[in-house]
């Protein structure tokens, strides 16, 4: 549970279970259900090695996909769930396994890392622009940023419109930028009185502790710049930032899970790498 919120993004998550294969009493294959809004999502299948091609993995998902029917029928569930989403490797047996049962490839995600106890590399970044920490007073401007910067890459699983999407970003950063004791901190990237980006540096101190690493992650998130202010070197500033707040508070390495299309790569992307 510790893992999956600290790094999967944590408090989207509504509520879940883990289904368990037995074969002869003995456990052979598991599988984890997150039930979200509209969505049913399966984590981390795995299956016994000396136990596979017997069906035990068509099997679990199988019994994952009746939960989620399940739970769409259910009358708490409003409108209920109408896509299941597998999230797993991206390596040949596992896409090969889940494409034979219907799924279809929609986003890898990436995980990069930093290591801050080295010199940073070095950017080309805009100082014409003003990067600070963001306030409850920037509240509806981080929304519709959010909304505008984010939303294209959740075309194949949301349903909402734009409007609830960012009433949904509005209630959630309500409640970060709030917080008295948030282990987040929020940048912007502020031109000509107007928010043009931001990026998130959180430090999750419970994480830290329970396994005794000095951990920083850009998530949820990393660096967004609205389409019409990009490779400016905005993008540059508000990583570097981000990077040195990080590291002046202790943090020895810091990761993003960012995420692409199968067959291209996004700016925020290449901008890390």
């Amino acid at each position: 549970d510790l893992d999956y919120q600290r790094m999967w993004g944590g408090d989207r998550v509504r509520t879940g279970l883990t289904l368990a294969a037995e074969r002869e009493g003995e456990l052979v294959g598991a599988v984890s259900l997150i039930f979200d809004r509209h969505r049913g999502r399966l984590r981390d299948l795995v299956v016994r090695p000396d136990a596979r091609r017997r069906g035990i993995g068509t099997a679990l998902i199988g019994a994952a996909l009746g939960r989620f029917r399940e739970q769409s029928l259910h009358p708490s569930a409003g409108s209920g769930q109408r896509l299941a989403e597998a999230q797993d490797w991206d390596v040949p047996p596992y896409r090969a396994f889940y494409e034979a049962l219907g799924f279809c490839p929609a986003r890898r995600y990436l995980l990069l890392r930093w290591h801050l106890t080295t010199p940073l590399p070095v950017l080309s970044l805009n100082h014409e622009v003003t990067v600070r920490q963001a306030t409850l007073a920037d509240l509806e401007e981080i929304a519709d940023l959010y909304t505008h910067i984010y939303s294209p890459y959740w075309d194949w699983s949301r349903d909402d419109t734009l409007e609830k999407v960012r009433e949904e970003y509005r209630a959630i950063f309500a409640q970060r930028l709030s917080a008295e004791d948030s282990d987040r901190v929020y940048l912007v990237a502020v031109l000509d009185g107007r928010l043009v980006g931001g990026i998130t540096a959180r430090i999750d101190q419970e994480y830290n502790r329970a396994k005794r690493v000095a951990l920083g992650s850009l998530n949820p998130g990393g660096v967004g710049i609205l389409p019409a202010y990009r490779r400016r070197g905005i993008g540059s500033r508000l990583l570097a930032e981000a990077l040195v707040l990080l590291r002046e508070r202790g943090v020895h390495q810091t990761t993003v899970w960012t995420f692409s299309y199968l067959d291209d790569e996004t700016p925020a992307v290449m901008l890390y790498q």
